[in-house]
C-alpha cells in the first residue's frame, strides 16, 4: 500500500509539472500567434494605405479636371463629380480606418502616421462646395448654352454688322453707324464676361451686373435702329439693303438674347454656383497638395533593420522550443518511474487474479452457494460484485421456477381452449360460406331485376314522350284550325260579296250594250244626214262612220265582257258553295280534333302515373341491388375474417403447445441446476438463458 501511495504521489507531482509546462508552451504559442497577427495586420494596413494613397492621388487631379468641366457646363461632368466624390470618400475612410479593434485603439499611433484632422477639414470644405454646384447645375448649363450661342454667332454677326456699317456710312461716319459698330464691341464684351464666368475669374456679382447692362444696351440700340428712340437720338433705318441686313442680324440675335436672358433670369443660382466653383477650385488644389504629401506606408517598428514583430516571434519560438525540450526530459523520467511501479503493481494484481480464478472455478461447477474472498486489491471489488450477482441469480432462479410451473398450467389451459375455439371457428366459417353463396345469388337476381326495371322506365319514358308529342301535334292542329276558321268564313263572305258585285257588273254591261246599240243607230242617222247634206257633210259623214265602227267594236267587246262576267259569276257561286261546305267540314274537324286532344290528355295522365310508378319500382330495385351487393361484400369480408380467425386459432393452439413444451424444458433445466453434487453442468447458465430467451420470443409471437 505504501508503495502504491508513493507511486501515486510521484504521478501527481509529475502530472502537475507537465501541466505547468504545457500551459507555458501554449502561452508561448498564443503570444507568438498574437505577434504574427500584429505583424500581419500591420502589413495588410500598409498595403491598404498604399492602395488608398495611390487612389487618392489619382482621384485628386480627376476632381480638379471634373470641376473645370462642370464650370464649362458639360452635362456629364456633374455625374462624374458625384462618382469621384463617392470614390474619394471611400478611399479616405479606408486610409484613416484603424486596423485594430476598438478596444485596442491605443495602438493606432503605431500604424497611422497621417494628419487626419487637416485632411478631414479640407475634404469637408470640398464636399460643402460640391453641393451648391450640383444643386445649381441648371444655371451652369445655361451659362454654357449662352457662351456657345455667343461664340457660334459672333463671327456671322460681326460680318453683318460690318456690312451694315458700310451701308450706313457710305460717305462719312454718323452717330448711327458708330452705334452699329459698337454692337460688335458689346458682343465681344459679353463674350469676355461669359468667359470670366466660365473660368470663375473676378467678382461674379459684378460680372453678372455688367452682363445684364451690356445686354440691355445692346437691345436698346437694336430697337432704336428699327424704331425711333429719343434717348439715343438715332434715326431708324429706312427700307432698303441696310434694313434687310438688319433683319438678318435680328434672326441671329434671337438665340443669343434668349440664352442670355435665361441665364440672367437664373442669376441667383449662377452666382451661387460660381462662388461654389471658386471655393471648389481652391479646395481641390489644397486637397491635391495634401494628398500628394501623404506617406505611402504606415509607420514601421524595426530593431536593427528587422521588424520588431519578427524579433518577438523568434524569441517566443525559442522559448517554446526550450519548454518542449524540458517536457520531453520530464516525460522520459516519469515513464521510467511509471514502468517500475507498473511491474510491482502487475505482480500484486497477478496473485490476486489467480486467487479469484480459483474461487470462480468452484462457482463455474454450479455451486451457487460458493462465496468469493474479499481482498484489499482491485480484485476485492470484483469479488464483492460477483457475490452480489450470485445472490441475485439464486433469487431469480427461484422466481423462474415458480413462473415455469404457472406457465405450464396456463399453457395447458390455453391449449384446451384454443382447440375448442378452432373447432367452433371451422364450423362458423362453413356456415358463413353458405350464407355468402346465398347472398351472392340474391344479389345477381336483384341486379337482373334492376336492369329490367331500368328498361321498363326507359320504354315508359319513350311512350310518354311520344304521347306528349302527339298531344302537342293535336294542340297545334286545333290552333291551326281555329286560326283557319275565321279565314274560311271571311273567304265565304267575300265570295258572296263578289257574286253580288259580278251581278252588278252584268247589269252595267247590259246597259253598256244598250248604249252601244243606240250609238250605232245615231251613227247611221248621222251618215244619212251627211249624205243628204252633200259635200258639206262629207267630213261629218267620215266621223259618223268612225263612230259607227267604234260602236260596233264596243258592242262586240261588251258582249265578250258579258260572257266573261257570266262565267266568273258561275265560278264564284261554285266557289262560295265549296267554301261553305269547307267551313262545315272544318267545324266538324275541330270537334273531332278536340275530342282526340281530350283522349290524348287522358292517355298522358295515365302514362305519367305509369312512368312515376315504374321509376319508383326501379329506384327500389336499385336500392335493393345496392343493399344486396353491400351485404354480399360484407359476407365476403366476414368469411375472410372467419377464415383468418380459424387460421389464427390454429396458430395459437400450435403456439400454446410450443409454450407448454418450453415450460417443461425450463422446469427440467432448473431441476438440473439444483443437482450440483451429482452431475457437473459446465453450461448450465448458458442453457438457462437460452431457454428463457426462447420462451420470451414464443410468448411475444
Amino acid at each position: 500500500m505504501t508503495s502504491q501511495f508513493g507511486a501515486l504521489r510521484m504521478a501527481v507531482q509529475a502530472r502537475r509539472q507537465m501541466t505547468w509546462l504545457t500551459v507555458s508552451a501554449l502561452l508561448m504559442l498564443v503570444l507568438t500567434s498574437l505577434v504574427l497577427l500584429f505583424t500581419y495586420v500591420q502589413s495588410r494596413y500598409d498595403s491598404a494605405q498604399r492602395d488608398a494613397v495611390a487612389a487618392l492621388r489619382q482621384l485628386a487631379p480627376q476632381l480638379q479636371h471634373t470641376t473645370m468641366q462642370a464650370a464649362r457646363g458639360q452635362s456629364n461632368a456633374f455625374s462624374e463629380l458625384v462618382t469621384i466624390e463617392a470614390e474619394f470618400e471611400r478611399h479616405r475612410v479606408q486610409l484613416l480606418k484603424s486596423p485594430m479593434p476598438s478596444y485596442l485603439s491605443a495602438l493606432d499611433h503605431y500604424f497611422i502616421d497621417i494628419d487626419s484632422a487637416l485632411l478631414n477639414q479640407t475634404w469637408l470644405a470640398t464636399t460643402e462646395a460640391v453641393r451648391p454646384v450640383l444643386e445649381n447645375k441648371s444655371a451652369l448649363l445655361l451659362l454654357a448654352n449662352a457662351d456657345n450661342a455667343v461664340l457660334s454667332n459672333r463671327e456671322p454677326l460681326a460680318k453683318l454688322y460690318t456690312e451694315l456699317v458700310e451701308l450706313l456710312a457710305a460717305d462719312s461716319p454718323t452717330p448711327r453707324s458708330l452705334m452699329v459698330a459698337r454692337q460688335v464691341w458689346l458682343l465681344d464684351k459679353m463674350q469676355g464676361l461669359l468667359d470670366n464666368l466660365t473660368d470663375t475669374r473676378g467678382d461674379v456679382t459684378q460680372i453678372v451686373t455688367e452682363l445684364e447692362q451690356s445686354l440691355a444696351f445692346y437691345r436698346q440700340v437694336f430697337q432704336a435702329l428699327q424704331t425711333t428712340d429719343a434717348r439715343l437720338n438715332i434715326a431708324p433705318i429706312a427700307p432698303g439693303p441696310a434694313l434687310n441686313t438688319l433683319l438678318e442680324i435680328d434672326q441671329l440675335d434671337d438665340s443669343i438674347e434668349l440664352s442670355l436672358q435665361s441665364l440672367l433670369d437664373n442669376r441667383l443660382g449662377l452666382i451661387t454656383a460660381e462662388q461654389a466653383l471658386n471655393r471648389l477650385k481652391q479646395q481641390t488644389m489644397r486637397l491635391h497638395e495634401q494628398v500628394f504629401s501623404l506617406p505611402e506606408q504606415a509607420r514601421s517598428l524595426t530593431l536593427y533593420g528587422v521588424h520588431i514583430g519578427f524579433v518577438w516571434a523568434f524569441v517566443l519560438v525559442a522559448l517554446t522550443i526550450v519548454l518542449v525540450l524540458i517536457m520531453v526530459v520530464l516525460t522520459q523520467r516519469y515513464a521510467h518511474r511509471s514502468l517500475r511501479n507498473a511491474e510491482q503493481t502487475n505482480q500484486q494484481h497477478q496473485s490476486d487474479i489467480l486467487q479469484l480464478l480459483d474461487e470462480l472455478a468452484v462457482l463455474a461447477e454450479g455451486d451457487l452457494t460458493a462465496q468469493m474472498s474479499l481482498t484489499g486489491g482491485f480484485t476485492g471489488t470484483i469479488a464483492e460484485a460477483i457475490n452480489v450477482c450470485v445472490d441475485q441469480i439464486r433469487h431469480r432462479i427461484n422466481a423462474i421456477q415458480e413462473a415455469a410451473i404457472e406457465s405450464t398450467v396456463a399453457a395447458t389451459e390455453v391449449q384446451t381452449m384454443t382447440q375448442h375455439l378452432a373447432e367452433a371457428s371451422r364450423r362458423q366459417a362453413e356456415e358463413i360460406g353458405a350464407v355468402a353463396t346465398a347472398v351472392k345469388h340474391d344479389a345477381l337476381s336483384a341486379e337482373q331485376l334492376q336492369h329490367s326495371a331500368q328498361d321498363t322506365v326507359a320504354a315508359a319514358k319513350l311512350s310518354m314522350n311520344a304521347i306528349t308529342q302527339g298531344f302537342g301535334a293535336v294542340q297545334e292542329a286545333i290552333a291551326d284550325i281555329d286560326q283557319l276558321l275565321p279565314q274560311i268564313e271571311d273567304s265565304a263572305m267575300r265570295a258572296k260579296r263578289l257574286v253580288q258585285t259580278i251581278s252588278k257588273i252584268g247589269e252595267i254591261v247590259t246597259d253598256m250594250n244598250e248604249l252601244t246599240e243606240q250609238t250605232n243607230i245615231l251613227a247611221v242617222n248621222a251618215s244619212i244626214q251627211s249624205s243628204v247634206a252633200g259635200n258639206a257633210g262629207r267630213g261629218f259623214s267620215a266621223i259618223a262612220e268612225q263612230v259607227q265602227r267604234l260602236a260596233e267594236r264596243s258592242s262586240e267587246t261588251t258582249k265578250q265582257i258579258g260572257t266573261l262576267v257570266k262565267s266568273i259569276q258561275n265560278d264564284t257561286e261554285e266557289t262560295a258553295n265549296a267554301i261553305s261546305q269547307t267551313t262545315e267540314a272544318a267545324e266538324r274537324g275541330v270537334y273531332l280534333v278536340k275530342d282526340t286532344g281530350a283522349i290524348f290528355d287522358e292517355i298522358e295522365r295515365v302514362s305519367a302515373s305509369l312512368v312515376e310508378l315504374t321509376q319508383n319500382i326501379a329506384q327500389a330495385t336499385v336500392q335493393q341491388a345496392s343493399s344486396a351487393g353491400h351485404v354480399s361484400t360484407t359476407m365476403d369480408v366476414i368469411q375472410e375474417i372467419a377464415t383468418q380467425t380459424s387460421i389464427g386459432t390454429k396458430t395459437t393452439a400450435e403456439s400454446a403447445v410450443k409454450v407448454l413444451r418450453r415450460s417443461k424444458k425450463l422446469h427440467q433445466t432448473i431441476d438440473r441446476l439444483k443437482l450440483v453434487s451429482n452431475s457437473p453442468q459446465t453450461n448450465a447458465e448458458t442453457m438457462m438463458i437460452s431457454e428463457l430467451n426462447d420462451t420470451k420470443s414464443e410468448v411475444k409471437s
